[in-house]
């Protein structure tokens, strides 16, 4: 077989690149965009292949541990996009993936401390304070403590040379241990009829009411039998020994859950003149399959969200995909009755900081295999791995908090341009009050801006005055923080 090396990136403070080499049991499933398990110094961490080539760059190339992923959670295109991004933001691809990707889901082995003997054994020694403490420390827990956590508790610094001089002298030994990730993959046991089986023996009264919910419903998952017959486990264990059902785990995706529905919306019976025509424009835009940016500047309450609507309409039924960002205070469960009320619950993934983990590892592999055609999210929705992007909307684009600024730091609302612009899609950026770039891009760059001046069905705008607070003085002749009026 010929040999086969990948070009992996690390979660470290480094843009080096590493070589390992592919052992045959793995080579089926290597590919870009898959996690894999690999030795490095001391440790084993998880990294992420970004190459698969045929060549080794020298000798005394390390083989991958493990792969822990069936399938890559990205592609070759979202690579590229990544790639920009750490390359703008001056920030490690490997950590620039490890930030990008679902939380939780990697192996990391950590450093482990562990009495090497009889704690007794060692009273005679003559140890430091600082090693006394580090000693009794790890006599506390048999089955070994984390540095990290040795770290928290002794509270000093100093503690790695006290630990090199401990294991030096054989009082306590260090290992790399294994962790498990946090998320994994959910299954359930699902129960099926065979057709055939032992029926020579009578069946109890439970097993009858279980082949009988089979027959009237399929197959059924155990737990959904538990919850209609009590102890049903027993029986179904007995039935599958008897050859009557099998029992196997499927897996099954975790569900962000269900918004209340806050009322009918509907689809309007017809769009405003200026709706028509700014939607008209963006349909030339999707029609073109070229990069077109748009403004979409709107004044409150003009039906920009139905504009949003119609062109996801639009992009569904030519088999598209479309990328929805909302600020994260904008994330409200009205909006989300809106879509779901609208769209097919099963095409549409939910990215926030309001899920759980499990549920947002569920939601980046339904997008990226291509089953959620609709993605709503908040900043981070923009590295999502969608296939057939032909369409990026921000809504409230102005709004600061689509900027990042601890870890690594971006401008959700710029990505979403240049992910538009990768994907030859058009982006549609939505708000009454525009971010000065935004103007400026629309007034002098390539951006087109569609315009809706008035209010559906021409409601009045609000009555404002402006206020003078210089002029304003509380009964003591104070600077006021609120007006008279």
């Amino acid at each position: 077989m010929t040999a086969m090396f990948a070009r992996i990136v690390l979660n470290i403070p480094s843009d080096t690149c590493f070589t390992y080499a592919v052992p045959e049991q793995f080579a089926s499933r290597v590919t870009v965009g898959v996690r894999v398990l690999v030795p490095f110094g001391k440790r084993r961490i998880t990294g992420y292949v970004v190459e698969v080539t045929g060549m080794g760059d020298r000798e005394d190339i390390k083989d991958i541990i493990d792969v822990p992923d069936g399938d890559p959670l990205f592609s070759k295109r979202d690579l590229a996009f990544y790639r920009w991004t750490a390359d703008y933001y001056m920030y490690p691809l490997g950590k620039t993936l490890k930030s990008i990707l679902p939380g939780g889901i990697n192996m990391e082995s950590s450093r482990w401390l562990r009495m090497s003997g009889d704690r007794n054994a060692h009273e005679q020694i003559i140890l430091s304070p600082g090693q006394r403490e580090i000693v009794e420390t790890v006599s506390l827990h048999p089955g070994g403590i984390t540095i990290k956590k040795l770290q928290r508790k002794v509270k000093r610094i100093g503690v790695y040379e006290d630990i090199r001089k401990l294991t030096a002298r054989g009082i306590i030994t260090a290992e790399d241990r294994l962790g498990t990730p946090d998320v994994r993959k959910k299954t359930q046991n699902i129960i099926s009829l065979t057709g055939k089986g032992d029926d020579r023996r009578p069946l109890t009264e439970k097993q009858r009411m279980i082949i009988r919910l089979l027959q009237d419903h399929g197959d059924l998952s155990l737990s959904s039998l538990n919850e209609t017959i009590a102890h049903a486990t027993a029986a179904v264990r007995r039935l599958e020994k008897r050859e009557i059902v099998t029992v196997q785990p499927q897996e099954v995706f975790r569900n962000p859950g269900e918004v209340s529905f806050l009322g009918a919306h509907g689809k309007p019976e017809k769009l405003t003149d200026e709706q028509a025509a700014v939607l008209g424009k963006i349909k030339y835009g999707l029609s073109s399959r070229r990069y077109a940016p748009y403004l979409l500047h709107g004044v409150t309450g003009s039906g920009k969200t139905e504009v949003y609507f119609c062109a996801i309409e639009e992009v569904l039924q030519s088999g598209g995909s479309v990328l929805l960002l909302v600020p994260e205070i904008a994330l409200t469960p009205q909006l989300l009755s809106r879509i779901q009320e609208r769209f097919d619950r099963n095409e549409t993934a939910i990215l926030h900081s309001g899920i759980t983990k499990g549920e947002k590892f569920d939601e980046w592999r339904r997008i990226m295999n291509g089953a959620a055609r609709i993605v709503i999210g908040v900043r981070s929705a923009v590295f999502a791995p969608i296939r057939g992007l032909r369409l990026v909307i921000v809504d409230e684009e102005h709004d600061p908090s689509y900027k990042q600024d601890d870890r690594m730091p971006y401008n959700g609302r710029n990505l979403a341009i240049v992910k538009a612009k990768l994907n030859d899609a058009v982006v549609i950026l939505g708000s009454a009050t525009p971010a000065i770039q935004t103007t400026f891009n629309a007034r002098e760059r390539d951006f087109t801006c569609l315009n809706l001046t008035r209010r559906v069905d021409d409601r009045p705008l609000p009555h404002v005055d402006v206020v003078d607070m210089k002029n304003e003085r509380d009964e003591k002749g104070m600077a006021s923080i609120l007006s008279r009026p």
